[in-house]
């Protein structure tokens, strides 16, 4: 069946990869536009890339595209240094339009913004990703023990710690 009345497509928050889009295609006309975005709840959305129906056969995985407007999307390495064109680094998002940090607790994270000066905020968004050869930005998935599920931060020891309480498991592991 396809779907004469959809048009637009959104995926965020995983890794898209093409046998995915193809999937869908099937049921898609085309003139559906297919959007793969990233953002973060700290950051918004900061790139997008739009599948255009040609490239709905692309293998692999689809980027999530390019830097939104007013912001900078830049990879680095451990040592915070940028990282070569290819490589896999921790992506970085640079803007006037961030938050400026997490209220203070004691799990809250202290390494991930910087004030760059000017009203301009630098977010270490903790996900890993790496340029292509025409500047787009492929997702990659976390660069830490969180998983994405359908978008969401899940912390696996928190889960293991929700189960073990109950008292009805007495052991378990959550990857």
């Amino acid at each position: 069946e396809i779907l004469d009345s959809l048009k637009v497509v959104c995926s965020s928050g995983e890794a898209l990869f093409g046998a995915d889009v193809m999937a869908i295609s099937e049921h898609l006309s085309e003139d559906c536009r297919f959007l793969n975005v990233i953002g973060a709840s700290e950051a918004g959305q900061f790139a997008a890339y739009v599948v255009q129906p040609s490239d709905r056969t692309r293998p692999g995985i689809v980027p999530v595209g390019f830097a939104s407007a007013e912001k900078r999307v830049d990879l680095v390495g451990p040592s915070g240094q940028p990282v070569a064109a290819g490589e896999t680094g921790e992506i970085v998002v640079e803007s006037r339009y961030l938050s400026s940090g997490y209220l203070p607790g004691p799990e809250a994270p202290t390494d991930r913004f910087s004030d760059l000066g000017g009203g301009v905020t630098r977010y270490r968004t903790g996900d890993l990703g790496r340029f292509e050869a025409d500047g787009a930005l492929v997702y990659l998935g976390r660069g830490d023990s969180m998983v994405k599920v359908r978008g969401y931060l899940v912390e696996p020891a928190e889960v293991e710690g929700a189960l073990l309480s109950t008292g009805m498991v007495r052991e378990v592991a959550v990857q």
